[in-house]
């Protein structure tokens, strides 16, 4: 019995420890371009405000295809049937993937005339920073599935903080965003590596070696997760890209300063069922479906509610502050701005509903709701842009995001329904 107590006590103190830590790094992470903006804005001109948006937006692309959908699935991946070996040297190859994708797109930009080498450099070095995120999130992966999300949350938040306070503190220094993009990327691989050496030695990981069988079942299991995840972030990121291609650096500016309070809901919502999804994938595994079924509807609620108190207060207050905050008159867009909270809300959602997905290892259907969403914006992005301009990009978010919501909705709880009638059929 005292054992029992004792083994429950000392796991209702990691969740707690997992909560805290998950909360302080997904601050961090959903805060750091919306801090390194606000010292752009203050200290260099708003184009640089605009270029340091999409290249962020764009190494987030990036990010997503070097981590290859990979860190949900290996989190809910309860029977162990992939060894670490395996998930790393995975790592590597997208990392390398990911690296030739932007080059690609880099030159092809220059060669249009759409970048000059300026922007082509930043671009190219902020998504190297990602790799450093991509190589950590691997590791990171296999703390959360030994129920250590708090050393996770620790490692990400360390290297964030201190390479966001180096680009930062580069920018009031130096006043050129290459070299602060560089100082920070630089940091970050120096933080990488004192993290990893002090916290990887104490995870007991078998020193077996790799398996070419399970390497290429993982490649092709997390395939469409990787098609999802990218799209998700593209989808995401949708109204910046359609800026960059059809408007300017200007917008762009101005754009990324409203998005920031939109990303509350995420980072709210992200608090909430981040240290979940263990559970969710349990409560799959082992067929408790009812409850699965509750806490689908309990989470989708709570972020509605989040959404709603974050429109309103947005609305109240969000546009002074903002127009404080960067140093420029914000004060004509609030519809913009309502548009973004609500498309970001939907957008919140829709994740939440891949995460169930994932557990489902409904990897495909996850591919096909994004290639769907992407195929929908690429035909209707050019012409809200040049009919309405920076509020068509908007208009498209809510658009994009109201779709991908119901296109996962239906079938997960059609999924979940259908498994739960025959559970109790076989019962009877």
């Amino acid at each position: 019995m005292k054992r029992f107590i004792s083994k429950r006590e000392r796991n209702l103190k990691y969740m707690k420890k997992n909560a805290f830590w998950n909360t302080i790094s997904g601050i961090l992470d959903a805060g750091q371009s919306a801090i390194i903006l606000i010292f752009i804005s203050r200290f260099l001109p708003i184009n640089e405000a605009g270029v340091f948006s999409i290249s962020y937006a764009l190494a987030n692309i990036v990010f997503m295809i070097a981590r290859y959908g990979v860190r949900n699935y290996q989190v809910t991946d309860n029977k162990a049937e992939e060894k670490f070996r395996n998930y790393l040297f995975l790592r590597f190859v997208t990392i390398f993937i990911s690296v030739l994708f932007i080059g690609t797109y880099l030159f092809f930009m220059y060669m249009r005339h759409q970048y000059d080498m300026h922007k082509v450099i930043i671009v190219f070095v902020m998504a190297c920073y990602k790799m450093v995120d991509a190589f950590e999130d691997v590791f990171l992966g296999l703390y959360q599935q030994k129920g250590r999300l708090d050393i996770a949350g620790k490692v990400f938040a360390a290297r964030v903080f201190s390479s966001t306070i180096v680009l930062c503190g580069a920018i009031v220094i130096t006043k050129d965003l290459v070299i602060s993009v560089v100082a920070a990327f630089l940091s970050g691989v120096l933080m990488e590596i004192i993290l990893l050496r002090k916290t990887y030695p104490s995870f007991h990981i078998s020193s077996e070696k790799l398996c070419k069988e399970e390497f290429f079942f993982l490649f092709k299991q997390c395939f469409p997760l990787c098609i999802g995840a990218v799209l998700a972030v593209y989808v995401s990121n949708l109204p910046k890209y359609m800026i960059d291609w059809y408007l300017n650096e200007k917008i762009q500016a101005i754009f990324g300063y409203l998005m920031m309070p939109a990303f509350c809901i995420t980072l709210l919502s992200r608090f909430i069922f981040q240290p979940y999804i263990k559970q969710i994938g349990d409560q799959w595994n082992n067929k408790e479906f009812s409850q699965l079924k509750k806490f689908t509807l309990i989470l989708t609620g709570i972020i509605s509610v989040i959404t709603l108190t974050v429109i309103v207060g947005g609305l109240l207050i969000g546009l002074p502050i903002l127009s404080w905050l960067y140093h420029t008159d914000l004060m004509g867009y609030s519809m913009e701005l309502f548009y973004l909270f609500l498309g970001t809300g939907l957008y919140t959602i829709s994740c939440f509903f891949v995460v169930i997905l994932t557990a489902m290892r409904k990897q495909n259907l996850i591919a096909a709701g994004y290639i769907a969403a992407s195929i929908t914006a690429f035909f209707i992005s050019p012409y809200l842009a040049a009919k309405y301009g920076m509020r068509g990009a908007c208009g498209l978010y809510i658009i994009i995001n109201l779709f991908l919501s119901l296109l996962f909705f239906i079938p997960l709880w059609k999924n979940l329904c259908g498994t739960e009638a025959k559970k109790e059929g076989m019962n009877l």
